[in-house]
């Protein structure tokens, strides 16, 4: 999704969305910067933004606090990796035409 990532998303907001997409780990918000290439305080922003617009939740343990989608932001996770999905296939297709438009 390369040539996409800028055109249709903010490559950074929308990698720490699908990251929170993932059941499989826990995440707080130095995890979610680090793996998405951000700073800690570009994360935190993005954050409070998304839980103010009712796609994340957190539960506190002590001072940490583990960031999780709400229903609103899982379905909204699971629609930008659609359009990932997408943007891949229809990237594959047309490097296979133009290969093909080489070989004729």
């Amino acid at each position: 999704m390369e040539g996409l990532e800028g055109l249709i998303f903010k490559e950074k907001q929308t990698k720490i969305i699908s990251l929170l997409g993932d059941p499989r780990k826990e995440w707080h918000l130095s995890d979610l910067a680090k793996e998405s290439g951000t700073t800690y305080v570009h994360a935190s922003r993005f954050v409070s933004k998304c839980e103010h617009a009712g796609l994340l939740g957190y539960e506190k343990h002590g001072r940490i606090k583990r960031i999780f989608l709400t229903e609103k932001g899982a379905r909204i996770a699971v629609k930008i990796a659609d359009i990932e999905k997408l943007a891949v296939s229809d990237e594959t297709e047309q490097q296979s035409v133009h290969e093909q438009t080489i070989v004729e």
